[in-house]
């Protein structure tokens, strides 16, 4: 009967967040019970822990943020039974947590877990240190508890938050066929050039892949190939020719 009472503290703390299933005994009463969600490694929800102080049991977060996908922020709830007492203590926690995530399986795994509130109603001040050590225990700052990765994107869409996305273009790239050995030429925005310390009137460009150089004198455009040299008046639609001589401002 404690369990049951612990779930219906529960869902009076933070409603939803967490299957039930209903099932009548043998008297005719209807009993519930939480059924946590689960992953193949980690059948972590609710998180039980005991030592020689009492039991505590923590049940499935609800999620309130996740700051640029690093940071959760959540609170739970949870009870606590200090040993050599019949009484259930019932509270709620606040904390926030480091984040991986881990695509190909759907989840998240939390780590560097900060507890920034712990709160019991109705529990005097003695009994709620001593129960705030157990949670603490029971979730230790070192984490390595998992969530799935759909239920915080469907709470954080249930909370209206936006959930950012990346347009993606999926049309093929231009694709360039010569029969003859030709150079590709690309430049990151316009060409842009910029003057050769020491020499006047030659300029380089500064965005391309290749050794591109700009005689301003003749508005004359040389381009490097390993030992060899072409040239146009322009860069962009060309044409391009073998460089018989290089202009003297190159020696």
């Amino acid at each position: 009967m404690n369990h049951l009472y612990t779930l219906f503290f529960a869902l009076y703390v933070f409603a939803g967040g967490t299957s039930l299933v209903a099932e009548e005994a043998g008297d005719g009463l209807l009993t519930v019970a939480m059924q946590p969600e689960t992953t193949e490694e980690f059948a972590g929800w609710p998180r039980e822990y005991e030592d020689d102080e009492g039991e505590v049991v923590i049940y499935q977060p609800q999620i309130d943020a996740w700051n640029d996908y690093t940071t959760l922020t959540a609170k739970a709830a949870f009870s606590v039974q200090l040993t050599g007492s019949d009484a259930f203590h019932y509270g709620a926690l606040y904390f926030t947590a480091a984040t991986e995530v881990d695509k190909a399986k759907s989840e998240v795994l939390l780590d560097t877990i900060e507890i920034t509130r712990l709160h019991f109603p109705d529990t005097d001040d003695r009994i709620a240190a001593q129960a705030g050590d157990l949670v603490r225990m029971a979730l230790p700052a070192d984490g390595g508890m998992i969530m799935s990765l759909e239920r915080i994107v469907a709470e954080l869409e249930a909370e209206g938050q936006d959930i950012q996305t990346v347009d993606v273009n999926l049309d093929p790239p231009p694709i360039f066929y010569s029969s003859q050995p030709a150079i590709l030429l690309t430049f990151m925005g316009e060409p842009y050039f910029k003057p050769v310390d020491g020499v006047d009137g030659l300029m380089v460009a500064v965005n391309t892949n290749w050794d591109l150089f700009l005689d301003f004198s003749t508005s004359t455009y040389y381009l490097r190939d390993e030992e060899s040299w072409l040239e146009t008046a322009d860069p962009l639609k060309g044409p391009w020719k073998n460089t018989q001589r290089l202009p003297d401002i190159f020696t």
